[in-house]
């Protein structure tokens, strides 16, 4: 996950890497809350981008206090990847949308999840930073359980999104089963990837 020899003001810059994203999903959500037309799941996509944005002032913060990041936003790309491909590219992809289905909705939010999304990939590093105190102190020379208090609460917060993000899924799939007459809980997809790769000259 990381280059051991990093020192303490590289760690900060991954963690400042982290609110960066985190601020990236916010945008994300923020604009599917805006565009997708089921209004029943437009309250759970407000209260994830306003998670995440919480989520990334603490994150940022918390780099501030772990070292000297001197890291430049765009250089996240860096560090980040693919996360940070996939964001940008969902977020450009919505962008263009005048409405978004609940389809298509479900196709954003599985590519988030097959492809290793940001919110999987933060609650990950979130246990990370808990269950591997001691190796990070010896290796960048910082002590992480000093902001025990705040890495618990990224990782709280985490998991109570992970729960919203399964309880739009459910909603989606109820809708769409009154509308196509099926009454099981499954929903098919269908092809996410179109999401990360543009197909040309796809319509709107």
């Amino acid at each position: 996950m990381f280059n051991t020899n990093s020192d303490a003001d590289n760690f900060a810059d991954f963690v400042y890497c982290l609110g960066r994203m985190e601020r990236k999903n916010s945008q994300l959500f923020e604009e599917l809350a805006n565009k997708v037309v089921l209004t029943e799941v437009k309250g759970h996509l407000l209260k994830l981008s306003q998670g995440n944005e919480k989520q990334s002032k603490v994150l940022i913060e918390l780099s501030g206090k772990l070292g000297s990041s001197m890291i430049e936003p765009h250089k996240c790309k860096r560090k980040l990847r693919p996360v940070c491909r996939i964001m940008e590219s969902l977020i450009e992809q919505v962008k263009k949308k005048k409405k978004i289905t609940g389809e298509e909705l479900s196709a954003v939010l599985l590519t988030l999840e097959l492809q290793g999304g940001s919110t999987q990939y933060l609650y990950n590093q979130a246990k990370t930073f808990l269950f591997m105190q001691k190796e990070i102190s010896q290796l960048y020379g910082i002590h992480l359980e000093h902001f025990n208090n705040q890495i618990m609460e990224i990782a709280q917060q985490v998991e109570e999104h992970i729960e919203l993000l399964e309880e739009i899924k459910t909603k989606i799939a109820q809708s769409t089963n009154k509308k196509s007459g099926v009454h099981h809980p499954s929903f098919m997809y269908q092809n996410p990837d179109a999401w990360i790769t543009p197909i040309s000259g796809r319509e709107d």
